[in-house]
């Protein structure tokens, strides 16, 4: 089938039309980035945050982790300019908070309400200017953004069809059971020899277990541990104590082996190896971490509608980084993407916090 070609004569081929058609889009183009929200970071904000990281850790802030400092500092600017958008600085929380700071700075006359008090709090940007309501606007957005988010729902296929594939998430540690006598290190100076000694008692050449721990010396942790995993051992034993006894065979006494306290004679008696656990047995660990996945997700997406609103640019310095790291600075960036509303401020509630952080 032939394609179908426009009359010659049509508006379509003529100058002007093609004329008014660029005219229509480069306004269009305009208008979008018109409605966008400019934040520019500059070179001495930047040696800002630079100084309040090296203030509040004692480390000096390589590029990359500068990167970090001004990325963070872009999304909280964001997230505070939605929060003043959605008139936040009236919350009652937020006001009181206003009110007691005006009153602490008597910013009016003792004779004001709060009323009063809250205006001038607002006209000396207050509402702007605390680290603490900007922290606390801030945290209301997230809180904002994860309520919306919580509403994800879990079908029984879609909870079966993760647990499939993250299955090597849910096993069950590998556990042993054990008894043993011990030599202390401090009691005794040749101990090695003396627990060598101990090994040949004709109690430990038996096939069957028996209370020995008297023959030894008292130990303040037990003689007899059960269910104990590899890594639960080596935090109470040492790393070389617990990989001897996982390699020791069950139903017989081991010969001498040192953990951090002093010598062990053990014997296993019982041993259960790793294994996957079923969705029966682990079903609410799952839908669990699904649901944080799910959320976290969400989040994120809601987040990415916000930042689409704003055109960022960072203005990176030329130069001035610490010599350890090089005097390579990040690229500068811009930013720029369509404006899309999110916030609601009906529906937000606050939350104390930093707001540095979500999960």
């Amino acid at each position: 089938m032939m394609p179908k070609v426009l009359p010659q004569g049509s508006w379509f081929n003529k100058p002007i039309f093609q004329f008014l058609m660029l005219g229509l889009l480069a306004y269009a183009l305009q208008q979008w980035i018109g409605s966008q929200v400019s934040i520019t970071v500059t070179p001495n904000k930047i040696s800002l945050l630079k100084n309040q990281w090296q203030t509040s850790t004692g480390l000096r802030a390589s590029p990359a982790r500068l990167k970090v400092l001004v990325d963070v500092y872009v999304e909280e600017e964001m997230l505070f300019r939605e929060a003043l958008n959605a008139n936040l600085h009236k919350h009652p929380r937020v006001k009181q908070r206003m009110i007691q700071t005006a009153e602490f700075l008597e910013l009016d006359s003792s004779e004001a309400d709060s009323g009063a008090l809250f205006l001038t709090a607002i006209d000396a940007g207050l509402h702007k200017s605390d680290a603490v309501i900007r922290s606390m606007m801030i945290s209301s957005v997230r809180n904002s953004i994860s309520t919306k988010s919580e509403s994800v729902t879990l079908s029984k296929e879609i909870i079966s069809q993760y647990y499939l594939d993250n299955v090597d998430r849910y096993i069950a540690q590998g556990n042993f059971s054990f008894d043993h006598v011990f030599v202390s290190k401090n009691r005794n100076g040749d101990n090695k020899h003396r627990v060598e000694e101990l090994r040949l008692h004709e109690v430990f050449s038996s096939p069957e277990i028996k209370n020995n721990a008297s023959l030894g010396d008292p130990f303040i942790k037990g003689y007899s541990f059960s269910g104990l995993t590899m890594s639960t051992l080596t935090e109470l034993m040492g790393a070389e104590f617990s990989k001897s006894v996982g390699q020791l065979n069950t139903g017989q006494w081991s010969q001498p082996i040192e953990s951090v306290y002093g010598w062990h004679l053990v014997w296993v008696k019982e041993r259960n190896p790793a294994r996957v656990l079923s969705l029966a047995e682990t079903q609410h660990r799952v839908k669990r971490d699904l649901l944080k996945k799910r959320k976290a997700q969400a989040f994120e997406l809601a987040l990415s509608e916000i930042k689409r609103g704003y055109k960022v640019s960072i203005e990176w310095p030329d130069s001035g980084f610490d010599s350890d790291f090089g005097n390579e600075s990040p690229q500068p960036e811009l930013i720029e993407s369509p404006q899309l509303g999110l916030i609601e401020s009906p529906q937000l509630t606050l939350m104390e916090g930093n707001g540095s952080q979500h999960d």
